[in-house]
């Protein structure tokens, strides 16, 4: 019972995008993050314009959020996703702890601090549009729904945004 109500609290936020290639990867069922500018306030995430390492250049100057542990996630040649730790920022040149191999041009990336993060999905469906994108369909995913259903525990949501003032009453 304590799963049925949890997910009914949850069900009702789902997203629905166009992307490349990188889409053909998700398949139903498999959780995957986004980052949403307007959701989020602030544009953290983007394209790869050129990488090694250690030092990954953006498609957009760069101002990372409030809070501790700046971390980058990248997609790499193999098609691996990886996440590192961002040391400093420089315009568009994010500086990071070593990633395995230099993270592929023109990828994704995204950035989440211990203030705001990625917000989770599921996927219901990957479609192919016939132009080379692909349609995805996801419905929003909260990983502390397992100890809820088995302990009772409160939903705990992760913050996906930097708007956390109340706006003045009209």
């Amino acid at each position: 019972g304590r799963w049925l109500l949890a997910v009914e609290e949850l069900n009702g936020k789902t997203v629905t995008f166009a992307t490349g290639l990188q889409g053909a990867v998700v398949t139903p069922g498999q959780v995957f993050a986004v980052q949403d500018e307007l959701r989020a306030g602030l544009r953290l995430a983007g394209r790869v314009s050129a990488a090694t390492t250690t030092s990954i250049t953006g498609d957009q100057t760069i101002t990372l959020p409030s809070g501790d542990n700046a971390q980058l996630t990248c997609t790499l040649r193999d098609g691996t996703i990886e996440t590192r730790a961002i040391t400093d920022v420089n315009g568009a040149v994010m500086t990071t702890a070593a990633f395995t191999t230099a993270p592929l041009a023109q990828s994704i990336y995204s950035i989440k601090t211990d203030n705001v993060v990625e917000q989770k999905f599921r996927c219901l469906s990957v479609a192919d549009n016939g132009d080379g994108t692909y349609a995805v369909v996801g419905v929003e995913h909260n990983d502390s729904i397992y100890a809820t259903a088995d302990t009772g525990a409160e939903l705990n949501f992760d913050d996906v945004t930097v708007l956390n003032d109340t706006p003045d009453a009209p």
